[in-house]
């Protein structure tokens, strides 16, 4: 991955990639048995990041922080030219292909984050996934969980703890844990759950998805959204001209 281009947007370096690359890098540490931590930011991360050098500099220690969103996307093109990501990703859109990718595959995973009841649809959700082991987010301590993922030999570790918490969990922690491949995924443990709710595939295309997450939670949202938006936005823009 050292290779690829980077973009700095808030001080954070995010990958230019896509879903077939990450997939070729997680595969590719699991088969050297080298550690690589895989993170994503979006509008609302890069809000929280934002002029905060604690949190800048935990996301500058992961191997890869991918672009996560339309906001992203448009923000990469206001500030370094059209066409400075070709292509738009979202981190539901990589769980998704995960999925599907990791399916009937020797990789053995392990999931931590979200409540107990999601964490239990993924199995019948997910049949043909190699499942190592499961903890929920709010249950756990660190030693403990550390001792049931090495003891697991997973290959891949999902963290859903949510950003920033699963961010610094994981840079904590990384030298502890035996797993070659870690993942921060925020709610995307519901990707593998069946349960997240996504806009119509319309509505994903056209970078609208997060009005159809905020009709489905306004009380949790508006703030992230109808604030967040606009705010991001003329951060973009003070950085670009001032």
């Amino acid at each position: 991955m050292s290779k690829q281009s980077r973009l700095n947007i808030f001080g954070v370096p995010i990958v230019m990639t896509d879903c077939a690359e990450l997939m070729q890098t997680i595969e590719d540490a699991a088969a050297k048995k080298s550690q690589v931590t895989i993170t994503y930011a979006n509008q609302h991360t890069l809000n929280i990041l934002y002029k905060n050098d604690e949190l800048i500099d935990i996301f500058k220690q992961f191997t890869i922080v991918h672009q996560d969103g339309v906001g992203i996307h448009l923000a990469a093109n206001i500030l370094y030219g059209k066409k400075a990501l070709a292509y738009r990703l979202t981190g539901s859109d990589f769980y998704v292909y995960a999925k599907d990718y990791f399916a009937g595959k020797p990789l053995r995973l392990f999931f931590l984050g979200d409540k107990p009841e999601s964490l239990a649809l993924i199995k019948g959700s997910c049949p043909g996934l190699q499942i190592a082991g499961m903890q929920d987010g709010y249950s756990f301590d660190d030693s403990s969980v550390i001792e049931q993922i090495n003891a697991s030999e997973c290959d891949v570790l999902f963290v859903g703890l949510g950003c920033p918490k699963q961010e610094a969990w994981v840079i904590r922690n990384k030298s502890k844990i035996t797993a070659p491949v870690i993942i921060c995924v925020g709610d995307g443990l519901k990707i593998f759950a069946g349960n997240k709710v996504r806009g119509p595939l319309w509505a994903q295309k056209a970078g609208l998805e997060w009005f159809f997450r905020f009709l489905h939670e306004p009380a949790r949202l508006w703030r992230r959204y109808f604030l967040g938006i606009p705010l991001f936005f003329i951060r973009v823009f003070r950085i670009k001209f001032f």
